[in-house]
């Protein structure tokens, strides 16, 4: 039996990236050639995950090498910063010692976030993978610390993308890369929808963060367009929180859309609004992949995506769901506009694009490619 060590960079059940990782190490544990643990670096919710699903875990508090893209290097960071370095240098030794102690095949870092794990594997002569969920500063307006951290991924013997918009920014600058998409349980997500040509109101769906780049404004204004050509039979749910929230609210109110919209806050139970939603719009300016974008295609909605990161990708250009010019709100209205005309559609492309999701982007999928690479470097 070979051992992986999952190398986390956060201790967070709401993180996509933790989800995904702690599925990943419930398949390959019911797989009788593995077994995988996790060591995380910093107390939170996510070790309750872990426990759910029999996941064997350790802590080493560690820090990533992640910065704003405008950051300042005011005196004050790079002392913080340094402090952190030297923390981290503790974290290694520590995995290190885990890796000698539990036997480890494979060190897999789980994030760009993260890189004590690969450290110790480099170390102690470990074989080691790196997984790459993020666009960074296209989707999160962050980036790599120094031009030296993509000489340490380099030094991975396989680097994951999980998209082709990932691997295609990564491509000219990393080796032993390759793509793996995302993959998520369909027992969680599936859902049979009853569609009812009888029921006049549309219900639309956006989940996502507050932060700015997901392009919750571009469907406010986009539904005030409805409104103006005479379509009123809809309803609009918006899930998540952050910076710009009560700008987003404002916005509403200013074009006097309340009564057609309604902000949720944060919610634990997303299945619920996936299951009473017609339409999921994603938005987003970059998605790296889009967990929320096939989350909502396994449950059965249709998808109005922009024409931006990994969501063409996932649709495959519009064959699996709808599409509109990304950050064109006037595009995105004609979209809903030719959609709400024809309720036809909504069942049919969304039936589609469900069995699309569970036939490509399913977790079990995902963590098959997963052990087959750990076996092409076990092997080599």
């Amino acid at each position: 039996m070979y051992r992986i060590l999952f190398a986390a960079s956060d201790n967070t059940q709401a993180s996509g990236a933790f989800q995904s990782m702690a599925k990943l190490c419930q398949l390959i544990n019911e797989n009788p050639d593995f077994q995988a643990m996790v060591v995380l670096p910093r107390k939170g919710n996510g070790y309750e995950l872990l426990e759910k699903l029999g996941i064997e875990y350790t802590y080493a508090k560690s820090y990533g090498w992640i910065v704003p893209v405008d950051v300042k290097w005011t005196t004050g960071k790079k002392l913080r910063q340094l402090v952190k370095k030297i923390i981290n240098t503790f974290a290694v030794r520590k995995i290190e010692k885990i890796i000698r102690e539990k036997n480890i095949d494979i060190l897999h870092s789980n994030t760009s976030y993260i890189y004590v794990g690969q450290k110790a594997a480099l170390r102690t002569h470990t074989l080691s993978v790196w997984h790459l969920r993020e666009l960074l500063e296209e989707d999160q307006h962050n980036k790599f610390c120094s031009k030296d951290c993509i000489k340490l991924i380099n030094k991975a013997d396989a680097v994951v993308a999980i998209s082709d918009c990932i691997a295609e920014k990564y491509k000219s600058g990393i080796k032993n890369l390759v793509k793996i998409s995302n993959g998520l349980d369909p027992a969680i997500y599936y859902y049979k929808k009853q569609f009812s040509q009888n029921n006049p109101d549309i219900s639309l769906l956006c989940i996502g963060n507050m932060n700015g780049g997901k392009g919750q404004d571009i469907i406010i204004k986009a539904c005030r367009l409805l409104i103006k050509s005479g379509i009123r039979n809809f309803h609009v749910n918006f899930v998540g929180s952050g910076t710009k929230e009560a700008s987003y609210k404002n916005l509403c109110s200013k074009l006097q859309l309340d009564e057609f919209i309604t902000f949720h806050g944060i919610h634990k139970d997303v299945q619920k609004f996936y299951r009473k939603s017609d339409i999921m719009i994603m938005s987003s300016n970059a998605e790296a992949f889009g967990r929320t974008t096939v989350e909502a295609m396994m449950s059965g909605c249709l998808i109005v995506g922009s024409d931006s990161g990994a969501t063409p990708e996932i649709l495959n250009n519009g064959e699996f769901g709808y599409m509109f010019k990304n950050g064109d709100y006037n595009d995105l209205y004609k979209v809903l506009k030719n959609i709400f005309a024809d309720r036809s559609c909504i069942r049919d492309m969304a039936e589609k694009g469900q069995q699309h999701a569970l036939e490509c982007y399913s977790a079990q999928l995902n963590a098959e490619k997963v052990m087959s690479l750990y076996r092409k470097l076990l092997e080599s």
